[in-house]
């Protein structure tokens, strides 16, 4: 099996061979094609097999309330008091909350919440 990943665009001026994504005015001419052994590269549209044009085209049911008629962004809040990208700034709960709050307000569709660490060993205070 191959892995697709189409290459979005946006805009109304899309060229005649393009196929539609979600909402549409995002499309795509080509995708990157992964398989499990490597990385096969590039591909047209033009070389998609059916299935997986349909697979690319077809609208998505929505998934616990979230509708795929355009892609969707999703705000990622790390709550650890050892989270190496923001130094645990939002390991209390007000914090966390108010930061959520904001994420959503510069467009974030939905929020996840991650509370674990990978930290090895022993944590030495």
């Amino acid at each position: 099996m191959r892995y697709l990943r189409p290459i979005l665009q946006r805009g109304a001026l899309s060229p005649k061979d393009a196929l539609a994504f979600c909402d549409p005015s995002y499309w795509f001419t080509h995708c990157y094609v992964f398989t499990r052994e490597f990385s096969v590269g590039r591909i047209s549209v033009d070389e998609l097999l059916p299935e997986e044009r349909e697979r690319l085209t077809v609208p998505r049911a929505p998934i616990a309330g979230l509708k795929f008629e355009k892609p969707l962004i999703m705000g990622i809040l790390n709550t650890t008091p050892d989270s190496f990208s923001d130094g645990g700034q939002f390991d209390q709960f007000d914090t966390a909350t108010r930061h959520a709050t904001q994420m959503q307000s510069q467009g974030a569709d939905f929020t996840t919440f991650r509370n674990f660490t990978y930290h090895i060993g022993p944590i030495v205070s």
